[in-house]
């Protein structure tokens, strides 16, 4: 008999330890359960405030560069020379105004870009120019060499040039 009640003490521990473990591996459970729900929300919280705080410094930051930029196309927009519709005098008062475009941003980005245009541009006009004045001499020296060596020929053509 002492047997069996040493035996029925053996299963009663082993049925009291099974219990325990179960009992502390369901509390474990349950307790990972809620840290992990807390961990979560506490980091959509975190997430959705520094997202917030981002999204409000690049609208500040958007904002300020955007007043930059208005402020810089005014000083185009409201300038008495955009009033003129000579493109020599804007072209003029924009090289003028060079200094006073900065290269820091977009716009200013674009204003060296065409800043550069513009000098290419009138370069381009000044060989263009310089090119039509070779040439026009170019040819009242070929025209005065053709009288020279073949007057009989140059005469004729000479007419025919100056009745069309």
């Amino acid at each position: 008999m002492i047997e069996q009640n040493e035996k029925k003490q053996g299963k009663l521990v082993y049925y009291i330890i099974a219990i325990t473990v179960l009992i502390i591996a369901v509390l474990s459970s349950l307790q990972v359960l809620v840290v992990k729900e807390r961990a979560k929300k506490s980091v959509a919280a975190s997430y959705e405030e520094d997202c917030r705080r981002i999204t409000d410094a690049y609208a500040d930051v958007v904002s300020i560069r955007l007043s930059e930029y208005i402020k810089q196309m005014r000083m185009y927009t409201e300038a008495d020379v955009t009033k003129t519709v000579d493109p020599v005098e804007i072209q003029s008062w924009l090289i003028e105004h060079a200094s006073s475009r900065t290269v820091n941003n977009e716009i200013g980005g674009v204003v060296v870009g065409f800043n550069k245009f513009t000098e290419k541009l009138h370069s381009i006009v000044s060989d263009v120019k310089s090119s039509k004045e070779a040439l026009e001499a170019a040819g009242e020296d070929l025209d005065a060499s053709m009288q020279v060596r073949c007057p009989s020929v140059c005469r004729g053509r000479g007419t025919k040039n100056q009745s069309t």
